[in-house]
């Protein structure tokens, strides 16, 4: 629900865009970036990249049945999925890196720290980045880390928490 409803805002965003650009010149800013008419831009789209830290498991019995139970998801690389981002906005020079949730595999506060630590890196090379979440980000009942044969739940983040990392 929450990824039609982003759906429908940006397109109706676009269609603002699209229609008041038509009729006169139009500048507005947002965040890291001034937007204007008779521009182009570049955007870099992401969907559910759940990343987990590597801090969150050790390839032990819980994570390899958790991995192998799961729906396909490249849980044990999102290490080098993130990196190769990182090198594609390196060397494509999006003006926008939009992430649409879920951002983490299961909303252990970890991961987001280390995520967001990762999307620093393609702000600082001037990209300006915006993410969204989704239902594994905040306040995720299936916290956890797998370590061993052992499933153990870890901290999550709430809303407050989200704005806060992810804000800058």
């Amino acid at each position: 629900m929450r990824k039609r409803r982003l759906s429908v805002i940006l397109l109706l965003f676009a269609i603002m865009l699209v229609s008041y650009g038509c009729t006169e010149a139009f500048q507005y800013s947002i965040g890291c970036a001034d937007i204007k008419t008779n521009e182009d831009y570049t955007f870099f789209i992401v969907s559910d990249p759940h990343y987990i830290s590597k801090d969150s498991y050790d390839n032990g019995k819980a994570f390899m049945d958790f991995l192998n139970l799961g729906d396909g998801k490249m849980l044990n690389h999102t290490d080098e999925l993130f990196d190769s981002l990182i090198g594609d906005v390196a060397s494509e020079k999006p003006d926008f890196l939009l992430i649409t949730g879920d951002l983490t595999c299961n909303g252990a506060k970890q991961d987001h720290i280390e995520l967001t630590e990762r999307l620093k890196l393609i702000k600082d090379m001037g990209t300006c980045v915006f993410v969204v979440p989704g239902n594994h980000d905040v306040q995720n009942p299936y916290s956890r880390e797998f370590i061993g044969d052992e499933t153990t739940d870890v901290e999550t983040i709430t809303s407050a928490e989200f704005m806060s990392l992810y804000a800058p």
